[in-house]
């Protein structure tokens, strides 16, 4: 066994717990722009279900600074997109370049999400989802199914939905296989966290 205070434990010591204080000031620097932008969005009639990263942290790990995360999730209807859009750009966001620009309908009949980063913080990037795959992949899990497997609850105290312990975990095994192929630890780290927390799940 490696001694305590052998120069390679304190070193490895020394970065974990950077690690960790990174981690949890990420978390709480996201966590309040999570609420802040569930808070617009419910303000201006805009159905949203966050979902992953921060939000899957808090409900679902003792501490949310335990899962790291670099980025919001944000899901609504495709019919939602543009004033979504408009919203976030209204309040501090810019959509990331990709390329030719092309219209918002043309966007969300071939894509799934758009990124956009904050003007002032970079630590700050949101993807507004309409769907979890690109259209043309067979998945059975579209918006309608979601908000119908959701339920009302609340995120430090803004009203928001949250998936069904079930949709989630079909949710993130779908996008931990066929977007990432099982490949980044932290995704499967998710999802036994959720089985663990919910063992009763109705397979």
């Amino acid at each position: 066994a490696m001694a305590e205070d052998a120069p390679v434990a304190r070193e490895l010591s020394g970065r974990l717990k950077g690690n960790h204080d990174f981690n949890a000031r990420r978390s709480t620097v996201l966590l309040l722009e999570l609420a802040r932008l569930l808070r617009l969005f419910h303000q201006n009639g805009i159905s949203v279900i966050p979902y992953k990263g921060p939000s899957f942290a808090l409900r679902h790990y003792d501490a949310p600074g335990l899962r790291p995360c670099g980025d919001l999730d944000l899901l609504v209807a495709g019919s939602d997109v543009a004033r979504g859009l408009e919203l976030l750009q209204a309040n501090g966001y810019r959509i990331r370049s990709q390329g030719d620009r092309v219209s918002v309908e043309s966007l969300v009949s071939y894509d799934n999400e758009i990124t956009l980063d904050h003007r002032d913080n970079p630590l700050l990037t949101t993807e507004l989802h309409w769907n979890l795959l690109t259209p043309g992949l067979r998945h059975p899990l579209s918006w309608d199914i979601l908000w119908r497997a959701s339920h009302p609850a609340e995120l430090r105290g803004v009203p928001t939905r949250a998936l069904t312990p079930e949709a989630e975990f079909a949710v993130m095994a779908l996008h931990a296989g066929l977007k990432h192929h099982w490949m980044p630890l932290k995704v499967l780290a998710d999802i036994a966290r959720l089985i663990q927390r919910h063992p009763k799940l109705d397979w």
